[in-house]
C-alpha cells in the first residue's frame, strides 16, 4: 500500500483544526434548526427526509400536501409523516 506523509507547522494544524471545528459547529445548528421548525423550504425538506428535490416534487404531484405561504411552498413535517402513513399497505 503506498503511503503519503503531509507534513503541517502547528500554525496550519490549528488553522485546519479550527475550520474543521466551525463547519462541525455550522452544520449542527443547521440539523438542529431543522429538527426544530415544524416546516421547512424545499432544500430543507430535501435534507431532513434523504429526498432528492425531484422526488419530493413527484410526492406533491402525488398529493403531498403543502402549505404556500407569500408564493413560498412549506412542506410539514408532521403533515408528511401522515401522508406516508396512508401509503402503507
Amino acid at each position: 500500500m503506498n503511503k503519503l506523509q503531509v507534513l503541517f507547522t502547528s500554525e496550519q494544524l490549528k488553522s485546519i483544526s479550527d475550520q474543521i471545528t466551525l463547519a462541525i459547529k455550522e452544520h449542527q445548528k443547521l440539523v438542529d434548526d431543522i429538527n426544530v421548525k415544524p416546516y421547512l423550504k424545499l432544500n430543507e425538506f430535501a435534507d431532513w427526509t434523504g429526498f432528492t428535490k425531484p422526488t419530493i416534487r413527484k410526492f406533491v404531484k402525488a398529493g403531498l400536501p403543502v402549505a404556500i405561504v407569500d408564493n413560498q411552498k412549506m412542506y410539514g413535517k408532521q403533515t408528511y409523516i401522515n401522508w406516508l402513513k396512508t401509503k402503507e399497505q
